[in-house]
């Protein structure tokens, strides 16, 4: 597992290492998870669990999608981006606030990777602007 402020693994660095995220976009009252290789190399074999049901507007749930089972490549820099809801729908449906995530996946030599991300959505209430009359005519 790597150790946050190591310098090396096993004689590579840290800056050469896939490291595969989850998390949180607001694009206007938009709510996305995004999936995201953010490091240097590819990632192989990647899953994640959530401690939390997150649905989608369809009430499906979005953390059992295949995508989150097994993702078998990943580059650097790609980026998976899924649509969640607006986040006035969000905090209507009473949607977790504190999803933590468990990220595990190997890189190029097959070493095992294993990051524990949790977020804090409540965050977003004072930046996300909703205009709920708009929000209650789309479900009419």
């Amino acid at each position: 597992m790597r150790r946050p402020g190591s310098d090396k693994n096993n004689g590579e660095s840290i800056s050469q290492l896939p490291e595969v995220i989850v998390d949180f976009e607001c694009e206007g009252d938009s709510l996305f998870i995004v999936i995201a290789n953010v490091g240097f190399s590819s990632a192989r074999r990647i899953s994640i669990r959530c401690d939390k049901e997150i649905r989608d507007f369809r009430g499906e749930q979005i953390t059992a999608m295949e995508i989150f089972r097994r993702l078998e490549f990943m580059p650097p820099g790609k980026r998976i981006r899924i649509f969640v809801n607006s986040f006035a729908a969000y905090l209507k449906a009473r949607q977790p606030l504190r999803p933590k995530f468990t990220v595990t996946y190997f890189d190029r030599r097959q070493r095992k990777q294993i990051d524990v991300i949790t977020h804090n959505l409540a965050v977003f209430r004072g930046i996300v602007t909703s205009d709920e009359k708009a929000y209650e005519r789309t479900l009419s």
